[in-house]
């Protein structure tokens, strides 16, 4: 998402950030996210950044030990998490897949298997 379009406080928050870490960080994140409690395709906050936004996939209800298959279409979900701050979609730049469980004090597993990007 172009630096313009990030709200002007955030925008400064963001370039200071830039510039101690000396990385071109993102102005927009989603981090698809399997929940506890939360219901599946709820929106959340990051408690530290509204550059980022999650979106709950699945949660403790949902079956473990197996293979899941996911499907998202990412420029709607972006609209649908950043559409206080865009109405059209930013080209992807980066695509990362990693497991953190330090807030929750909990430990995981996971596998990813058949990755694709369409159009």
């Amino acid at each position: 998402m172009p630096l313009a379009s990030v709200p002007f406080f955030e925008r400064q928050v963001l370039r200071w950030a830039r510039a101690r870490s000396g990385r071109e960080l993102p102005t927009a994140t989603i981090c698809y996210v399997w929940g506890r409690h939360e219901t599946r395709q709820q929106a959340l906050d990051n408690p530290y950044s509204r550059r980022v936004r999650y979106l709950v996939l699945r949660n403790a209800l949902d079956p473990i030990g197996q293979w899941c298959r996911e499907s998202r279409d990412l420029g709607q979900d972006f609209l649908r998490l950043f559409a206080d701050e865009s109405t059209t979609v930013p080209p992807l730049t980066a695509l990362y897949i990693g497991a953190d469980g330090d807030n929750t004090g909990m430990q995981s597993s996971g596998y990813v298997a058949a990755l694709e990007l369409l159009p």
